[in-house]
């Protein structure tokens, strides 16, 4: 099953006052409108373990010691560990986090203990608790990272090499390849830092990718180009995963309004022939600076073609 599907199922599901309306049975766990109509995972576990009641970003994580299951006309009670979602906005998420809780535990004999359903949560838990919302100059680059990602040729490959960490210093990585997405309003024109350049020295082949984008009340948001590669990849539970690295929650995603389109196709360029600052004071610690690209310099269609087959682990012919 996948994330549409679970949500599908979730949005038909009825809600019962007093029981858990179970919708989908999965690998391990359970999901169900609760009582108080929230979407819920419902997860069987053996007797004991530690108390469980917290709250991480917009999931409620409870252990109760009675829950009643009807499932195709069975009917049985146990012990569970329950996540309940507290802000449907973020209901995509949670059913990743669903999914994703299933391939795990599908790895592990029966019955489940507390601690190990805790721990398959820890990095949601790690991921949902950092929240803030994104900088204008963060969300410009983020819609850069994500429209590479639309327009790769292996949608699936390109999340796979996504190493969205903001403090990173390189967006996609795979097969000795590396790229840097830098997302402007004015073409050809970026801010660099010297750590950026610096990683151009070492054995991984770093490219940088140039886009120029234009404010287009017919363009794109941020959030709804999310929205559409989740819809689209078979990688649906990383790609998640790796959004609420980057910082985007989609309890955000009104905020995240401004529309734009591509002003020109990416261009890209050999990091190695960046222009730096070649001499630096050894007590200078941090610098950044803006660069001014030559599209003379910029790679051929071939071979920008060849270059984003690798990165998404494609053979280029």
């Amino acid at each position: 099953m996948n994330v549409a599907e679970l949500i599908d199922r979730l949005n038909n599901a009825p809600v019962d006052g007093e029981h858990f309306r179970i919708c989908s049975r999965l690998e391990g766990c359970y999901i169900a409108r609760a009582p108080s109509g929230r979407a819920a995972v419902l997860v069987p576990c053996a007797d004991g373990g530690s108390p469980v009641g917290r709250a991480t970003g917009a999931i409620l994580i409870s252990f109760r010691s009675n829950v009643s299951f009807d499932v195709d006309g069975t009917t049985w009670s146990s012990s569970a560990v329950v996540l309940e979602c507290l802000d449907e906005s973020v209901l995509y998420s949670f059913a990743a986090l669903a999914i994703d809780l299933t391939r795990q535990f599908s790895e592990l004999p029966s019955p489940l203990r507390v601690e190990q359903v805790l721990r398959a949560l820890a990095v949601w838990e790690r991921l949902l608790r950092s929240h803030s919302v994104l900088s204008e100059e963060r969300q410009l680059g983020l819609w850069g990272e994500l429209e590479i990602i639309r327009a790769a040729p292996s949608l699936d490959g390109a999340v796979r090499a996504w190493n969205p960490d903001p403090n990173g210093v390189i967006d996609f990585i795979h097969a000795g390849c590396g790229l840097e997405v830098k997302t402007g309003t004015t073409r050809l024109r970026h801010s660099m830092s010297q750590r950026q350049a610096e990683a151009t020295d070492g054995d991984l082949r770093v490219l940088l990718a140039s886009l120029w984008v234009v404010p287009d009340v017919a363009g794109v948001t941020l959030a709804s180009l999310a929205s559409a590669i989740a819809e689209s990849t078979a990688e649906v539970v990383l790609f998640e995963q790796k959004l609420l690295a980057a910082g985007f929650s989609r309890r955000d995603a009104d905020t995240y309004s401004r529309r734009l389109s591509m002003g020109g196709p990416p261009m890209l360029f050999e990091g190695r022939g960046l222009p730096r600052i070649r001499a630096v004071d050894g007590r200078i610690s941090s610098i950044r600076y803006v660069v001014d690209l030559d599209p003379d310099d910029a790679l051929t269609s071939d071979q920008t073609s060849s270059a984003m087959a690798q990165l998404c682990g494609l053979t280029w012919t």
